[in-house]
């Protein structure tokens, strides 16, 4: 397969590979979204005055001898010139001194650059990446949540490209090999008879009491064989231990074992803080009226006890914003308790954008 169909989305029928070019360009995009962000820094002030010393990033040109790094960042420009949505803070409830504005980039809530975001508008951009959902979408998607091993999913994903070397696969890639299946010797082995319909193959469906799948293949017309395939329950005809098993998996909120989540690795739950420090954990909600919303606080020692707690009711609609008054309220609580604090929010965006400031 093409590597530019394996780097469509998975939810698109692709494996989610990284178009190399495209993500060098977002890589490179954060680089000239740097010179914008970051004026007065030493590279800025070089760049500005060999390249665009009457201009910015956004307008400067090719020039005369460019190096080798100015050529590729601005390879970039197009890129960044997507990104920008006016200027940060012009619409948001201010709470402290007013300070300079600075460039929003329109595709992340906080306002930051991130290489993802940028990677994903390039996709967009190219025709990649398309909006719209299909139904064929939604079945990659199902596929894709699947608490299964991942090399099962991609066993699946490659039957449907055609992308098993059976022997049938092969010879069609003028690879001079006996067609007939090695494990039963009876037929042509294709996809379809080595993963179903083959004596050996089958048995083991019957084993497990999934007896329908050949029927459901062979009956298939476009993809409504797929939605067959993913509802599980139109497949099953006996009631067995192993497809029990497979339900409860299913149900279940907790991954395997090789999906990399290691219990007791501190990331499934509230870690005490060291010493005698305080760990105060913040948290904001919007309302469904959308028009008031609230944050709560509370502070936990070493020992997890409990020891004090706060909360605060706000009106008006300014929900991209409320996990950070969230973090505001809680510092502002916290510097008249207690001198050594841990904060804890789950608003990635707000600690991104407490690290930049």
């Amino acid at each position: 397969m093409s590597w530019k169909r394996l780097c469509g989305h998975k939810d698109k029928d692709g494996m989610g590979f990284r178009n190399l070019r495209d993500f060098n360009l977002a890589l490179l995009g954060k680089q000239g979204w740097g010179l914008l962000i970051n004026p007065d820094s030493l590279v800025s002030k070089v760049f500005e005055a060999r390249y665009f010393p009457q201009g910015s990033f956004l307008t400067a040109t090719i020039g005369s001898n460019p190096s080798f790094v100015w050529r590729s960042m601005l390879e970039a420009q197009t890129l960044v010139k997507k990104g920008p949505d006016g200027l940060l803070g012009m619409a948001i409830p201010v709470l402290s001194p007013p300070t300079h504005d600075s460039l929003n980039w329109s595709l992340k809530l906080s306002g930051l650059y991130s290489v993802k975001s940028a990677y994903k508008l390039l996709q967009q951009l190219n025709g990649e990446f398309r909006l719209d959902t299909s139904t064929e979408d939604m079945f990659w998607k199902k596929l894709w949540q699947l608490k299964t091993p991942p090399k099962m999913k991609n066993l699946l994903w490659r039957a449907e490209k055609r992308c098993i070397p059976t022997m049938t696969q092969l010879q069609s890639k003028r690879v001079n090999v006996n067609p007939i299946c090695p494990v039963c010797t009876m037929a042509p082995e294709t996809i379809e008879h080595s993963l179903l319909s083959c004596p050996v193959v089958a048995a083991v469906w019957d084993r497990v009491g999934i007896a329908l799948c050949w029927a459901i293949w062979n009956a298939r017309n476009d993809k409504v064989w797929q939605n067959k395939v993913m509802g599980i329950e139109s497949i099953v005809a006996s009631p067995t231990n192993y497809l029990n098993q497979w339900r409860v998996a299913q149900n279940s909120n907790n991954e395997m074992l090789f999906t990399g989540f290691i219990p007791g690795d501190g990331a499934e739950q509230w870690c005490a803080p060291i010493g005698n420090s305080i760990k105060v954990n913040v948290d904001a909600i919007v309302f469904s009226d959308n028009s008031t919303y609230g944050i709560g606080f509370v502070a936990r020692d070493s020992n997890n006890f409990f020891v004090e707690g706060g909360t605060k009711l706000f009106h008006g609609s300014i929900s991209p914003v409320a996990e950070a008054i969230g973090v505001w309220e809680a510092l502002s609580w916290i510097k008249d308790r207690w001198l050594s604090v841990v904060l804890e929010t789950d608003c990635l965006s707000v600690v991104q954008l407490s690290v930049a400031l």
